[in-house]
Order: C-alpha cells, then sequence, then structure tokens
C-alpha cells in the first residue's frame, strides 16, 4: 500500500485550494448515489487507488456505503 501518497497528495491539495473532504447532506448524498451512471442493481462500481497509478473498479453494494446500512 502506498499510505504516504495521502500525505503527500492532501497538502498539495490544500495549497492550491482543491477540496480534500466532501461537506453535504447525507440524504443528498444517497440521491445522487442512486442515481449514478455506475450504479444499477443496487451496486455501484467505485474507483479505488491504491497507490499512484494503480486503480481498479470494485462493485459495491449501494448498501455497505452506508454506516447504519439503511
Amino acid at each position: 500500500m502506498c499510505w504516504h501518497f495521502i500525505y503527500v497528495v492532501e497538502p498539495l491539495l490544500t495549497r492550491y485550494g482543491l477540496p480534500t473532504a466532501i461537506d453535504c447532506d447525507e440524504a443528498a448524498l444517497r440521491r445522487c448515489v442512486g442515481h449514478d451512471k455506475k450504479t444499477t442493481g443496487g451496486t455501484v462500481q467505485l474507483v479505488i487507488v491504491r497507490c499512484m497509478g494503480q486503480g481498479e473498479l470494485v462493485t459495491v453494494p449501494l448498501s455497505d456505503l452506508w454506516e447504519d446500512k439503511a
């Protein structure tokens, strides 16, 4: 794993005024994800970046995205 990547990229994003977190209402986020083009049959495809240049598509059930599993 390239966890050091987080410690390098986050300060750079901050330095250039780019976002490092999302600040939105969870209900709105749920609605948006539910209508995303990568969402089908109760699952969504996420791009997971393991390390710079090493990404993969992972299919995740929508219910796994939320803490309360609602």
